[in-house]
């Protein structure tokens, strides 16, 4: 008789999108407090240094804490290491590569637990919103982040 060991696998959340911006505007987008202000969470705060950890508070509704892991010349990556149990011991990958006269932005999220196929597809939609916002503020100086105000549909 056969045995297999199969290991489960969590989902991941591929997004893939070329900005026309420097590599240096995009890292520094997606790792400083001032950068993730600008296209995902207006309120984040914390220490955006690798090892640091920033809090991202969307109202009572989605508070994950994310650590920076590693950051280089064309990669950050963080870890949700608090905060939010769907995204407890998730990574989140920004690869960045030459496309032209694009800087083409590879975004993983890799889940470190398993989610249900309605949390999976709610926050892949949320994703391609805010990497649209990180393409905007990239290019033009001006993305949608999530904003605190009554009725706020953005999450």
């Amino acid at each position: 008789m056969l045995w297999l060991n199969l290991k489960k696998m969590n989902k991941k959340i591929i997004h893939v999108l070329d900005i026309k911006a420097s590599e240096d505007a995009i890292i520094n987008a997606v790792s400083t407090l001032e950068g993730v202000r600008a296209w995902w969470n207006s309120e984040a705060t914390g220490n955006a240094n690798v090892g640091g950890i920033i809090e991202f508070r969307f109202a009572d509704v989605f508070k994950p804490d994310i650590k920076i892991v590693q950051r280089t010349n064309s990669m950050v990556k963080w870890e949700c290491v608090g905060g939010e149990k769907h995204w407890a011991n998730s990574t989140f990958t920004f690869t960045l590569s030459k496309n032209g006269q694009f800087v083409r932005v590879t975004f993983i999220q890799e889940y470190g637990t398993e989610v249900s196929e309605e949390i999976y597809g709610h926050y892949n939609f949320n994703w391609g919103f805010y990497l649209h916002s990180l393409k905007s503020y990239c290019e033009t100086g001006k993305g949608n982040p999530w904003v605190n105000k009554p009725n706020n549909s953005n999450f």
